[in-house]
């Protein structure tokens, strides 16, 4: 026997004594008092079956699929020795879900099947293996500063006793933000931006634990995680006692489960002991309230969005359909209007009701978006029809982009969030449960939204009439196309707030981007601005010299609401063909963006390529070079020269407007003319047989 006590040796069978047994019932006191265990030299050997009691030759039981005997023929074979200590084995057989090592099978332990003393860790000063410090000290402290470079750093542990991956892990973390709203959340709703940079290194427990596994909802297991906190905050604060590297305020070495809460490890100022303290969102309604407001702005700005567009929208096309209708009657009554007994224009009891109908099942959306851009009963050629169809598939799909982008970032953030630490990663990958289902509504939402747009454009371009299916298709249509509004303002502004947001906490690494993207949009604003300035200026020239056209005609052409019809579509057409329509301006504002996002690609393709985006001095160059970007790209597409270059260039666009105006107003009044000529001695004619014939009835009826 080995007395440690005395360090008394005796190379006999019985291996060691002690002073204190470290199994209960474990080998015979001797007469000093001391506790003598018989141990075995070698390698254990036993053979692990699920049923206790199982014979050891399983083909006793069952030849065909127990074939083994005496061990011999299994599947599997291990060999297990142990230095000091001992070994227990374990069958898992009926083990809980959140408790793996409770089962009801029990432990099997290789001395004379006597199992430990139940703890330990009073006794085990628990540390981290000299090599793995030294490694966690390099890799924690870059360039010898107090912390790491990224915002969350995973601290592994492995070792007996320290927590299996499938159910936490340690970190530090530079704010408490992070342990409250969770980084994948942060990560959709400002697509990216906000998501923390990560960290990681694995250290091992060196003495470890002993029993190596304890309930996580007992309190052996929060002590346990203490002694691993002050062995991580001991190895990353004081590895080198000369210098110790204090971590920074704010920041906090904490244990964050799969699922529940964190739980935050710190040091007691009076007691100087670690305590562990549960993060509760419910004890952070700052950042509840800041991901609330985040949130529900957007929300309230698209419902009031896509309310104030739907009504100014109805408005708009009672209008346009009220004048197109006078204008149609008005030209289908030309005589009566030249010979001054035409519908009054005020009364709108004059427009049949079948007119009525029939404008309303032709002015649909897509027949308004022809409008804006065009004429849309104007001939086209078949290329172009193409085009029209290819922009109107385009309008269609455009209110849809973010919404599919968010879900998709949505719906991948929160699955790889959720199966990281899954065995089952893949069966994991595949399911859809919880908040997993809102991107799979939001695209099921899209795809019915985009069927039933596409059924309306082909009934459109089908001409199919205006029956009560198409009137419930369109109804489901419109409301589909706003809801998607909505859903595009909800996200879009969720992105900016957020965005905002991350220019505040990471000015370095956000404002290179936020610079961009509201330079460009700037410049786009300002392009616009000029463009609209320069189609107003030309347009009230054009109506001033069309109204003192107009006045020399009026007497060929009395009717106002034939002029408007005769030349307001006429004004239109020609500002559309010189390039100073509306949707004119906003395709040159779209191409503009293009190509900004063209340029933009590259720059940050070489920013990331060559500098080191959350440096300070690198943030500064690259935010000069876009700022040199958007200077050149205004001087091109906003610059103004000379102020007399833009009146001489109104004149020009008034001239060469004016001539096809002249042109057209006086091939209209030629052909009025004629067709008074034509007309009027030809009614007077007809007048004057009919006064005839009625004077001669009444003279035979006396």
């Amino acid at each position: 026997c080995t007395d440690l006590k005395r360090c008394f040796t005796d190379e006999s069978p019985q291996c060691l004594c002690k002073p204190t047994c470290d199994a209960v019932g474990a080998g015979i006191c001797n007469i000093g008092g001391f506790c003598c265990s018989t141990s075995c030299v070698g390698y254990s050997k036993a053979d692990m079956f699920p049923t206790p009691d199982q014979p050891r030759c399983g083909s006793l039981i069952n030849a065909e699929t127990m074939p083994w005997c005496d061990g011999e023929g299994m599947d599997q074979n291990f060999r297990f020795t142990s230095r000091r200590g001992q070994i227990s084995f374990q069958v898992l057989v009926n083990c809980e879900d959140e408790s793996p090592g409770n089962c009801t099978n029990e432990r099997v332990h290789h001395f004379q099947n006597i199992g430990p003393k139940e703890n330990l860790d009073d006794d085990i000063m628990v540390d981290i293996m000299a090599e793995n410090k030294k490694i966690l000290d390099e890799e924690f402290h870059p360039g010898g500063a107090n912390s790491p470079a990224s915002e969350i750093y995973t601290l592994g542990l492995t070792g007996p006793g320290t927590p299996e991956i499938s159910f936490g892990k340690f970190l530090w973390t530079s704010t408490v933000r992070h342990l409250v709203l969770q980084p994948w959340l942060m990560s959709v709703v400002s697509f990216g931006l906000l998501e923390p940079d990560y960290g990681q290194t694995n250290s091992r427990l060196d003495p470890g634990f002993c029993p190596a596994y304890v309930d996580t909802d007992t309190t052996q297991f929060n002590d346990r995680l203490k002694l691993m906190y002050s062995a991580l905050k001991d190895t990353v604060e004081r590895f080198v006692p000369s210098d110790p590297k204090i971590l920074p305020i704010g920041s906090m070495i904490a244990f964050l489960p799969v699922s529940g809460n964190a739980k935050v490890i710190f040091t007691d100022t009076n007691t100087n002991l670690p305590l562990v303290v549960l993060v509760k969102t419910a004890d952070y309604p700052l950042f509840i309230l800041l991901l609330a407001l985040g949130i529900g702005i957007p929300v309230l700005t698209a419902v009031g969005g896509a309310g104030y567009m739907w009504l100014r929208g109805r408005v708009h096309l009672t209008e346009y359909r009220r004048a197109k209708l006078m204008q149609e009657l008005v030209l289908r009554n030309l005589g009566a209007v030249l010979s001054g007994k035409g519908p009054d224009e005020e009364d709108d009891d004059a427009i049949p009701v079948e007119n009525i109908k029939e404008m309303r099942g032709r002015t649909s959306f897509f027949y308004m978006y022809e409008e804006f851009i065009g004429n849309a009963e104007s001939q086209r050629t078949v290329f172009a029809e193409w085009l029209l169809t290819a922009s109107q598939l385009t309008l269609v799909i455009v209110p849809t982009i973010f919404v599919y982008m968010t879900a998709g970032i949505l719906d991948d953030g929160y699955r790889v969030a959720r199966c990281e630490v899954r065995p089952d990663r893949c069966q994991c990958m595949k399911e859809t449960v919880g908040i997993l289902w809102v991107p799979f509504v939001l695209r099921l939402m899209i795809y019915i939204y985009f069927f039933i747009a596409i059924l309306e454009l082909g009934l459109y371009l089908l001409s199919v009439s205006f029956n009560p299916f198409r009137q419930v298709l369109r109804v489901l249509f419109y409301l589909g196309f706003f809801f998607m509004i909505a859903l595009t303002i909800i996200c879009t502004g969720t992105m900016f707030l957020f965005v905002v947001l991350g220019v505040l906490l990471r000015p370095w690494l956000a404002g290179p981007y936020a610079l961009a993207v509201l330079g460009a949009l700037a410049v786009a604003a300002a392009m616009f601005a000029k463009m609209l300035k320069y189609q107003i200026r030309v347009t009230r020239a054009v109506n001033k010299a069309v109204q003192a056209y107009r006045s020399k005609v009026a007497k060929q052409i009395p009717s106002k609401t034939l002029l408007d019809a005769l030349m307001g579509k006429k004004i239109q057409q020609a500002l559309h063909d010189n390039g100073l329509s509306i949707p004119n301006i906003v395709i040159y504002v779209f191409f503009f963006l293009v190509v900004m996002i063209g340029v933009y690609f590259f720059l940050f393709m070489g920013f990331e390529a060559f500098t080191k985006s959350s440096d300070q001095d690198a943030a500064l160059i690259n935010m000069g070079i876009i700022v040199g970007v958007l200077a050149a790209a205004y001087q091109i597409v906003v610059g103004d020269g000379d102020p007399g270059e833009l009146n001489h260039r109104v004149e020009v666009m008034l001239d060469r407007i004016m001539v096809s105006m002249e042109a057209t107003l006086d091939m209209v009044a030629r052909q009025i003319d004629i067709a008074n000529k034509l007309y009027l001695p030809a009614r007077k004619a007809f007048d004057e047989e009919y006064s005839d014939e009625s004077s001669s009835e009444e003279e035979e009826d006396f």
